[in-house]
């Protein structure tokens, strides 16, 4: 039952920006428009989207490791479900910053803040 605490940080499906840029890129190229930020961009997104996928899975599999006991929960969570959620965290932010609000498939930090 622990991973079910957990929300899935994949449930939310992938920011589509990353295909976008990267058919945009190569539409351009096609053209003969040279396009090397919108590529960069592309990979960046592509790998920081791998990088919550995985860290997501990690999660899930540490959140359903957790003993049964509360107190063995508790000490499992602090110890390697929080690292493992903070892990998701850190590439999510980057992608926030990067990606199409219309397309990020989570609440943002202002729509929690300002909106919940």
């Amino acid at each position: 039952a622990g991973a079910d605490c957990f929300p899935r940080a994949h449930s939310g499906g992938v920011p589509g920006d990353a295909a976008e840029l990267a058919q945009g890129a190569n539409a351009q190229r096609a053209l003969g428009v040279d396009a090397p930020e919108q590529q960069a961009l592309a990979a960046r997104i592509a790998g920081l989207t791998g990088e919550v996928l995985r860290a997501a899975d990690a999660l899930e599999r540490e959140a359903s490791a957790l003993p049964a006991d509360a107190a063995g929960a508790a000490r499992a969570c602090a110890a390697r479900v929080l690292p493992a959620m903070d892990a998701v965290r850190r590439p999510a932010d980057a992608l926030e910053g990067l990606v199409d609000r219309a397309l990020w498939p989570f609440p943002t930090y202002a729509d929690l803040l300002f909106y919940a």
